[in-house]
């Protein structure tokens, strides 16, 4: 058991919201929504600009950074994790 206290600039002062907006994912979802309707999927990967979907590793990496103490100094930002695709609409 820790007998003592943490002091005051070893706690978090204030929480530090951050998000990831991910993009098309190749998941099994997407796979499931795109079969059979090649024109869609290659209208998401034109609006791309990477010209590839992204990986669920893409999001964990992402999420383990924001964990990490390198993303110390981020706060109230939204990460897009998205090969470009916001810049295609």
């Amino acid at each position: 058991m820790n007998s003592r206290w943490p002091r005051v600039s070893e706690t978090v002062r204030s929480p530090r919201p951050r998000s990831i907006a991910p993009g098309w994912i190749d998941t099994d979802l997407f796979r499931k929504a795109t079969r059979g309707d090649p024109e869609r999927r290659a209208k998401i990967l034109s609006r791309i600009q990477t010209g590839t979907l992204g990986r669920p590793e893409d999001i964990g990496w992402t999420c383990a950074f924001l964990c990490s103490p390198a993303a110390h100094y981020i706060t109230g930002q939204t990460i897009l994790v998205d090969g470009g695709g916001a810049i295609g609409f």
